[in-house]
C-alpha cells in the first residue's frame, strides 16, 4: 500500500470518525431542541392557566363588591325599617289614648309622695309627652335624675296598655 492510499484511509476513518461522532452531537442537539419545545409549550400552557385564573380573580372581585353592596344595602334598609317600625309600634288610631294615657299617668306620679323625703320634687315635676318624630314616649328624667318617678310612670303605662319597656 502507498502513503497516499494509507494517508487517504486515514483522513477517511477520520472524516467517518467525525461525522459519526457529529451524528451523537446532533442526536444530543435535536433532543435538546425537542425538550425545549416542550418545555415552551408548558410555558404556553401555565400563561394561559395564568390569564384564566387572573379573570376568575377579577370576576370574584367583582362579585365580592356587589355582595358588600348588598350588604350595605341591607344594613341600611334594617336600620331604615326598625327606625319605622319604632315610629309605627303606635298606630295612628292609638295616639289620641296613648296621649290620654300618658296624661292620667303623669298624674299618678306627680300625686304619688315618696316615704322619705328628699325625692318630692322628682315626683312633682315630673312630665312626659309622645314624640310623633321618634314614636318614643318622653319623659324629662334625663334633666332631674328622677329614677323611681320613671318607674311609676312606666308601671302605670303599662297598666294602662302600653309598655315602654
Amino acid at each position: 500500500m502507498s502513503t497516499f492510499g494509507l494517508v487517504s484511509r486515514v483522513l477517511s476513518l477520520l472524516v467517518v470518525g467525525t461525522l459519526l461522532s457529529g451524528c451523537d452531537r446532533l442526536k444530543q442537539f435535536d433532543e435538546l431542541k425537542a425538550e425545549a419545545a416542550s418545555s415552551k409549550q408548558q410555558l404556553v400552557e401555565m400563561r394561559a392557566q395564568l390569564a384564566a385564573a387572573r379573570q376568575q380573580m377579577v370576576q370574584l372581585e367583582a362579585e365580592i363588591a356587589l355582595v358588600k353592596e348588598s350588604l350595605v344595602a341591607l344594613e341600611s334598609a334594617k336600620r331604615k325599617s326598625s327606625n319605622s317600625e319604632a315610629r309605627r309600634g303606635i298606630q295612628d288610631d292609638q295616639v289620641p289614648s296613648l296621649k290620654k294615657a300618658i296624661a292620667e299617668c303623669v298624674q299618678v306620679v306627680r300625686a304619688a309622695r315618696p316615704s322619705s323625703s328628699g325625692g318630692e320634687q322628682f315626683y312633682a315635676s315630673f312630665d312626659a309627652y309622645y314624640n310623633t318624630a321618634s314614636g318614643r314616649v318622653e319623659n324629662n328624667n334625663i334633666y332631674n335624675g328622677g329614677v323611681p318617678a320613671v318607674f311609676e310612670f312606666n308601671k302605670c303605662m303599662t297598666s294602662q296598655g302600653f309598655p315602654l319597656s
